[in-house]
């Protein structure tokens, strides 16, 4: 019987062979670390990182690759976000049917003063948009 994976919310997978193939050719052919080696190697690594940068801003219509930063998930990412630009009398705006990893650092983030608003949605998870101009505070935060 061929195997469904299902748990595409933990991670993807099967991974795409070029994945998996660029990570060996990292470990057996570079392995070096980014920004400490001042050699030829992790300068060329450097370039790959960047380029990836500039890609991933002009995908997003970013404007300044620097400004991209990788982390190890996704839920890493959304607790850097929420927990490192949320600040004390903050309001933020989710729909009711936010993922746990949303709404557990929000929680958490509700006992030091910030506080939010589940966006009701419909029976087939649409956002009822009517209701949305209710939701918005004063101290709402736009997360952009």
């Amino acid at each position: 019987m061929e195997e469904i994976y299902l748990d595409h919310a933990a991670t993807s997978f099967p991974k795409p062979a070029c994945v998996a193939q660029a990570v060996y050719r990292y470990m057996t052919e570079s392995g070096c670390s980014i920004n400490r080696g001042c050699y030829q190697k992790a300068y060329a690594l450097e370039e790959i990182v960047y380029e990836t940068r500039e890609r991933l801003c002009a995908l997003f219509d970013g404007c300044d690759p620097r400004n991209v930063i990788f982390t190890g998930n996704v839920t890493q990412s959304l607790n850097l976000l929420l927990k490192g630009f949320l600040k004390p009398g903050d309001h933020v705006l989710v729909s009711s049917m936010e993922h746990n990893a949303v709404m557990r650092p929000l929680v958490q983030l509700e006992k030091h003063g910030v506080s939010f608003t589940r966006i009701p949605c419909s029976e087939t998870g649409d956002l009822i948009f009517d209701e949305l101009v209710s939701c918005v505070c004063e101290n709402t935060k736009p997360l952009s």
